[in-house]
């Protein structure tokens, strides 16, 4: 290999390893931007709250979150214990709906004592109850 060879060798290795180096610095802004992106995009301070008429009344609610209640509600997640509109209806699901109704309220259910989906048994095998 002559030095014209190895020269040109160099620069070949110089310019792959800046341009690598470019890539991994723009790489990592992204996810820099992104995560912090993602953070205000979620952040309570930067989604404006909404003013609309929900069952004849004026109500309020943070735009993001508008119609997503059944996504968040334990309720709408397969529970077997809510059957709205029927007398087997749970009676937390039904208490929930009455208070609801009473105050125009839209309230999802996070966590809930009565929630039944499946079951495992003691060898961790699913049972639908």
């Amino acid at each position: 290999m002559n030095w014209l060879e190895f020269s040109n060798l160099l620069w070949f290795i110089v310019f792959v390893s800046l341009v690598a180096f470019v890539m991994w610095s723009c790489l990592s802004s992204i996810k820099f931007v992104w995560k912090y992106w993602k953070e205000w995009n979620t952040h309570p301070k930067y989604n404006p709250i909404e003013i609309y008429v929900h069952h004849g009344r004026v109500v309020s609610v943070r735009s993001d979150l508008k119609g997503h209640h059944r996504e968040f509600c334990l309720c709408y997640n397969d529970c077997v214990r809510f059957n709205p509109g029927t007398p087997y209806n749970c009676e937390i699901a039904r208490a929930l709906y009455e208070f609801n109704m009473k105050y125009d309220l839209v309230t999802p259910v996070w966590e809930c004592p009565e929630y039944t989906k499946y079951f495992q048994d003691q060898k961790g095998k699913e049972i639908n109850e």
